[in-house]
């Protein structure tokens, strides 16, 4: 059946469709302005359950402020249909771009991974986790600015269980799912680094990291074999990015660089470092000293130093880990 009309939107043009419904461009008739309206899919809406919690995070969402994160305006219901009204990007999605153009120069991705660290920072602060960061949840304004969408989504640290699901099981993305998400334990804002990794590989590489013929193929290259990297890395990715890469998408969230934030810092340092060929310079972690830091070189004549290594509760050892070529 398709939809036309819903309570006062008027549905203009499907925009795409993935696990929790339908996404459509629409146009409130009473303000008449153009919104981007989700319709979640009737699996869903036959689990109160869900729907009892999707509405109550929804409500988190509408309140974040943030110039990175896509708004939430309407949250409502017509003849058994709920839906999620939001502000309409025009610029597409990640998921776009990389389908259309492949793999992005580094520094733009860097850019964008900026830009979404930057929003994943405001709503961890805020005491929520987004769970299901991925490029077609990554879209871009007219200017080629990147927001955060299906904030609706998003779960509360405190209190309930690690995921929305149904009774069909859980619903996510499985190649963006961090190992905790699949074991159902709880979730932190690691839980977003770890996705924000992925959609990182697949913004440098044009390729997806985790991929499968089945959810459970796919959960065990998760959780047992890892990340497999190429053996070369395009044109311009500073060689030093597979290291950082690498704690980000740690298995054990103890030992995974700790925030969005800080993923951003030590990849932009990379790029900073990797365009003027000068000495790099990477934050310290926490758990380490006030003023520590780590330096290398660029020059390929010459083997660059250590990073430190995280222990199994988020510190730092004097262990060094050494960066290879």
């Amino acid at each position: 059946m398709n939809l036309t009309q819903l309570g006062k939107y008027e549905l203009l043009e499907e925009l795409g469709s993935g696990g929790y419904g339908t996404v459509y461009r629409a146009r409130d008739t009473v303000l008449e302005v153009v919104r981007a309206v989700k319709v979640l899919h009737p699996a869903l809406v036959a689990d109160r359950q869900f729907i009892e919690r999707f509405t109550r995070e929804a409500r988190y969402a509408a309140r974040l402020k943030h110039a990175h994160i896509v708004p939430v305006y309407d949250l409502g219901e017509n003849e058994g249909r709920f839906f999620l009204a939001m502000e309409y990007l025009p610029g597409g999605s990640l998921n776009d771009m990389i389908t259309r153009q492949g793999s992005l120069p580094f520094g733009r991705a860097v850019e964008i991974l900026g830009q979404v660290a930057g929003a994943l920072d405001y709503i961890h602060a805020q005491g929520l986790v987004h769970r299901d960061i991925k490029p077609g949840n990554i879209l871009f304004d007219e200017s080629g600015q990147a927001a955060v969408s299906d904030m609706g989504f998003a779960k509360a640290l405190s209190g309930g269980s690690s995921s929305l699901s149904t009774s069909g099981g859980m619903i996510g993305t499985p190649s963006y799912m961090a190992p905790e998400v699949w074991r159902g334990k709880e979730i932190t804002p690691a839980t977003d680094v770890y996705s924000l990794a992925c959609v990182f590989f697949e913004m440098i590489t044009g390729q997806v990291l985790f991929e499968g013929d089945s959810p459970p193929e796919v959960m065990t290259k998760h959780m047992l074999d890892g990340p497999q990297f190429p053996q070369h890395w395009p044109e311009g990715v500073p060689d030093r990015m597979e290291v950082i890469l690498k704690q980000a998408l740690a298995i054990e969230q103890s030992k995974r660089i700790s925030s969005p934030g800080e993923f951003t810092r030590m990849m932009n340092s990379l790029n900073a470092s990797y365009k003027t060929k000068q000495p790099i310079i990477y934050q310290a972690h926490q758990g380490v000293g006030e003023g520590q830091q780590v330096k290398g070189k660029f020059n390929k004549q010459q083997k660059p130093d250590t990073i430190p290594e995280q222990d199994s509760i988020g510190n730092n050892s004097s262990k060094p880990m050494n960066i290879p070529y």
